[in-house]
């Protein structure tokens, strides 16, 4: 009977311990129920980007709040300090923007996860657990790695290896010295956290460690017999004309040291000590980007370029006037991979023959025949009278340079790589040109002369013009026709055109008189080329005349210097056509601004006259009359 009350009451006992317990996981279940539904549209608690809070707001709010502190982040500079020195660093140089829409989307994911346990599981730990989060942003990662390593050029001291020297016919060792880094990772780091969680610091501390050597004197004293064996070699090149022998010191720059594999894995390994001493501290090597610098030497030496066969046009007929040549190249390549391993090896003598390789000319006479070149496509002319004589010089030299210039089909043709340096050593004389808004002495003066007529034989033989400038002012050895000239000046203004027929054109040079003459020989493909123009219009006065005062003339004289002449627009309409088809098509239009005359003015003292006895009256001189000063209009 009592057994039977008390399993009663126990029965009763759990009943009511079961009870007690659904009701107060109903009541957890309840209250996070109530929890999930008050945040059904907000953050959820303890959300954070760096000490700023996000939880408990909507998404719409927590942007609000986020743009502010975002504008605030992008205002603020960060100073970088090293002892005396700082460095700032402004987000605004890094063109840093936050990403408003992304970094509110990541706040609000927490807890609405695609994983339905994943979501439950973030949503309980955040009322106990804080969740950080790292703001959006972006910013030119080029413009920090230019301020980062400005730092490390200012800061930075690289460790110095121990190396070898040739001084005076022997071999000396420079000791090893250390160096000194900035922890570049760890302030990109305090960057990165300063901008992705908006901690109001606004300094960065570097700190600098010491950077060591890898190499050390006391590591080459030890391998010093193999060194010495090392560049102890006689070593002979030879080509068709030079022999060359290369130095001990020669060989003491190729040398490469680096430290023994063998002795970094034992830096790393349970190794003993006995066996450290019997690995070789350092390896023994040559460096081949060393040794290319002296096989650039050679082949420079051994260098010939190809000669292309020359031709030249007598009485309308197209002939040879210079037979092709074969040229000559050292094959640095397989030079490198025979000079390695004659230092390498263990021979004290080695004889190299350098390998060459034959460089065939493009044009030869065999090949004259396939060229194409059989009339007459074009030409331009443009006449020079009144020239000065430098001037008519510099155009004469000029225009020989291009006798016989090939153009290959699909070439772009370049005025200036044709032409060259212009200087004094290849007979160019000094003659004025347009620089800026003056004339001054250049050498080579009137050039242009010879581009202009250039780019005139280019459009009458139809061909794409590329590049082309017209004068800044209006110069009268290029009229008429006026807006055709054609300016160059290394390294620009250029004036290139692309063969854009089938087959190769030669330009053929005639000097009659003061006419300039260029010729385009090669197969008419039945383009037809029509110019129409030109058209001067946009007239402009040149305006009041500039005085410059000159002391070197006496007070009271006035000396024109240089002629106005009048600004103005020309343009012509060029159209090549082919079976019907347009080709090219373009209107040409040269802007020429006005140029004001100029005139020197004498400010330096007037000349006391000679007195003289009066002659009779009629012996007495006519008044003297003026004599005419010249006055240069713009050319070149």
């Amino acid at each position: 009977m009592v057994k039977a009350k008390v399993a009663i009451l126990l029965k009763n006992k759990f009943k009511f311990s079961l009870i007690l317990i659904g009701a107060f996981v109903g009541l957890i279940i309840l209250a996070f129920a109530i929890f999930c539904l008050y945040y059904s549209d907000k953050i959820y608690p303890n959300t954070f980007i760096g000490p700023l809070s996000l939880a408990g707001l909507t998404k719409e709010e927590a942007k609000q709040i986020l743009k502010d502190n975002f504008a605030k982040e992008s205002a603020q500079v960060i100073t970088l300090n090293l002892d005396d020195k700082s460095w700032q660093l402004n987000p605004q140089d890094l063109n840093l923007t936050y990403d408003l829409d992304k970094t509110a989307d990541a706040l609000y994911a927490i807890g609405r996860r695609p994983s339905f346990l994943e979501s439950i599981k973030e949503q309980f730990l955040s009322i106990f657990l804080d969740h950080q989060l790292a703001a959006v942003y972006n910013l030119q990662a080029k413009t920090l790695t230019d301020f980062l390593n400005k730092i490390s050029q200012e800061v930075d001291m690289p460790a110095k290896d121990a190396s070898i020297v040739f001084k005076t016919e022997s071999l000396a060792i420079l000791s090893e010295a250390d160096g000194k880094k900035y922890d570049r990772e760890g302030v990109e780091q305090q960057i990165a956290q300063i901008f992705g969680t908006l901690l109001p610091q606004n300094k960065i501390g570097l700190t600098v460690a010491v950077d060591k050597p890898k190499i050390y004197k006391k590591d080459i004293q030890a391998a010093w017999p193999q060194i010495q064996n090392f560049i102890d070699k006689t070593i002979i090149l030879k080509s068709d004309d030079h022999n060359y022998t290369v130095s001990a010191a020669d060989i003491a720059k190729w040398i490469k040291l680096s430290p023994s594999k063998a002795i970094e894995s034992s830096q790393n390994e349970a190794v003993s000590a006995q066996a450290v001493k019997s690995i070789s501290l350092i390896t023994i090597g040559v460096d081949p980007a060393k040794i290319k610098g002296y096989i650039e030497s050679l082949a420079q030496d051994i260098h010939l370029e190809a000669v292309d066969a020359k031709l030249r046009v007598t009485d309308g007929k197209v002939g040879v006037f210079q037979p092709s040549q074969d040229g000559l190249a050292l094959d640095k390549d397989k030079t490198l991979s025979l000079l390695s391993e004659a230092v390498s090896g263990s021979a004290k003598k080695t004889t190299i023959n350098l390998p060459t390789k034959v460089l065939k000319p493009k044009i030869t006479l065999t090949s004259i025949n396939n060229l194409g070149i059989e009339e007459l496509m074009g030409e331009g002319t443009s006449s020079f009278k009144g020239s000065p004589s430098n001037r008519i010089h510099n155009i004469t030299v000029g225009a020989n340079l291009f006798e016989g210039v090939l153009i290959a089909p699909g070439e772009v043709f370049s005025f200036l790589k044709i032409l060259g340096e212009v200087s004094a050593s290849r007979g160019f004389l000094p003659e004025l040109v347009i620089k800026e808004d003056r004339l001054v002495p250049e050498t080579g003066g009137g050039l242009c002369q010879v581009s202009t007529t250039m780019f005139r034989a280019a459009i009458y033989a139809g061909l794409e013009i590329v590049e082309r400038t017209a004068h800044a002012f209006r110069v009268r050895y290029y009229e008429p026709p006026v807006g055709m000239d054609a300016t160059i000046y290394d390294p620009a203004p250029d004036l290139k055109f692309k063969n854009d027929t089938a087959d190769y054109i030669l330009i053929h040079t005639k000097l009659e008189g003061t006419n300039l003459t260029f010729q385009f020989f090669g197969t008419k493909d039945g383009r037809n080329v029509e110019v129409q123009g030109p058209s001067i219009y946009d007239y402009r006065s040149p305006g009041e005349p500039v005085y410059i005062d000159d002391p070197s003339l006496p007070a009271g004289e006035v000396r024109q210097v240089e002629r106005a002449v009048a600004g103005a627009t020309a343009s012509f309409n060029w159209t090549v056509t082919k079976n019907g088809q347009i080709l090219h098509k373009k209107t040409f239009v040269s802007k020429y601004v006005p140029w004001r005359a100029k005139f020197k003015r004498g400010t330096g003292p007037v000349a006391e006259p000679v007195p003289a006895e009066n002659p009779p009256a009629d012996q007495q001189p006519a008044p003297a009359q003026p004599a005419p000063v010249e006055q240069p209009a713009p050319t070149n």
